[in-house]
C-alpha cells in the first residue's frame, strides 16, 4: 500500500476545503434571519408561523401586528396590512423592496425603523393608505425607483425625511399628507416627478406650508392653495391641498359605524 507523505495529505486536505468552500458559495441562499421576514421569489412565506395570509401566491394579508422588518422578494404582488402596525426597534427597514416591480403595500402602519420603505432599484410600485410615522431617517426612501405611485398616504414625524428620492424619476406622488416631519422632503437628481393630480384633484397636504407662503389663499373653495409648493426646481407641488386628504380607510370606517347605527335604530323602531 502506497503511505502519503505528510506534505501530500494536508494538500488533499486543504484541496478537499476549498471544494467545499466553492460549493457553498455557488449554492448560497439568503437564508432567515431572526428579526425579519421574507416573503420568498417562489411566494412562500419565512417564518411560516409569521401572521400573514398568502392567497394564491398573489396577495398577502396580514393577521396581526408585526414587529419585525419584511423584505419581499416576489414580484406581481399585493400586501395589505389590514390595518395593523409594523413596528421596528428604530433601526433596519420597515419594508424592503429592491429589485422588484409592481408591488403594492397598501393599508398599513409602519413605524420606528431607519427607513419606514425603503426601495432600491425598482419601479411599478404603488404604496398606498398607508401611516409612516416616526422613524429614526426617512419615511421613504427610494433610490433608482421609477413608474410608481405613492398616494393616499399619512408621512409623519419621521426625523430626518419625510421622504427622500435619488436618482428616481417618473414617480406620481399626491394625494399625502407630509405632517411634522424634520423636513418633509429630500431630493438629490430626480426628475419627471408629478407632485398633483392635476387640477381639481390636488397635490398633497404639507404641514409647513403656511410658514413658506403666508400669504397664499385658497383657490373658490377648492381646497387647493393659490401659491405651488416649491421642492426644488425640478420637483413642484403645483396644487398643494389645505387640508390632509381623508384616508380611504377612515371613510370605510366611518361607513361601517353608520351603517351598524342606522340598523340599530331600524330594529328599535320596528320593535315599537
Amino acid at each position: 500500500m502506497k503511505k502519503f507523505k505528510p506534505k501530500t495529505i494536508q494538500a488533499i486536505i486543504l484541496a478537499l476545503v476549498l471544494c467545499a468552500l466553492i460549493k457553498t458559495v455557488l449554492n448560497i441562499h439568503v437564508s432567515y434571519v431572526e428579526g425579519t421576514i421574507y416573503i420568498r421569489a417562489d411566494g412562500t412565506i419565512e417564518p411560516s408561523t409569521a401572521p400573514i395570509s398568502n392567497i394564491n401566491n398573489t396577495t398577502y394579508v396580514l393577521t396581526g401586528n408585526i414587529n419585525y422588518s419584511i423584505i419581499i422578494e416576489r414580484d406581481n404582488i399585493t400586501l395589505d396590512g389590514k390595518g395593523y402596525t409594523i413596528r421596528g426597534t428604530g433601526n433596519g427597514n420597515g419594508i424592503n423592496l429592491t429589485l422588484r416591480i409592481n408591488v403594492t403595500i397598501q393599508n398599513t402602519k409602519v413605524e420606528n425603523f431607519s427607513y419606514g420603505f425603503y426601495l432600491f432599484t425598482s419601479s411599478n410600485i404603488t404604496i398606498f393608505n398607508n401611516t409612516i410615522t416616526n422613524n429614526v431617517w426617512d419615511g421613504i426612501y427610494a433610490v433608482y425607483t421609477d413608474r410608481s405611485t405613492i398616494y393616499g398616504n399619512t408621512i409623519s414625524s419621521n426625523k430626518r425625511y419625510g421622504i427622500a428620492l435619488s436618482e428616481s424619476g417618473n414617480n406620481r406622488i399626491f394625494h399625502n399628507g407630509f405632517i411634522d416631519n424634520a423636513n418633509q422632503t429630500h431630493i438629490f437628481d430626480s426628475f419627471n416627478n408629478a407632485w398633483d393630480d392635476d387640477f381639481p384633484s390636488g397635490g398633497n397636504y404639507w404641514s409647513d406650508y403656511k410658514e413658506k407662503y403666508p400669504n397664499a389663499e385658497e383657490i373658490d373653495a377648492s381646497g387647493i392653495w393659490d401659491t405651488p409648493y416649491i421642492i426644488d426646481t425640478n420637483n413642484i407641488d403645483r396644487y398643494p391641498l389645505v387640508i390632509p386628504e381623508s384616508s380611504p380607510g377612515v371613510i370605510t370606517s366611518l361607513l361601517a359605524i353608520l351603517s351598524i347605527f342606522a340598523v340599530s335604530l331600524t330594529q328599535k323602531g320596528t320593535k315599537k
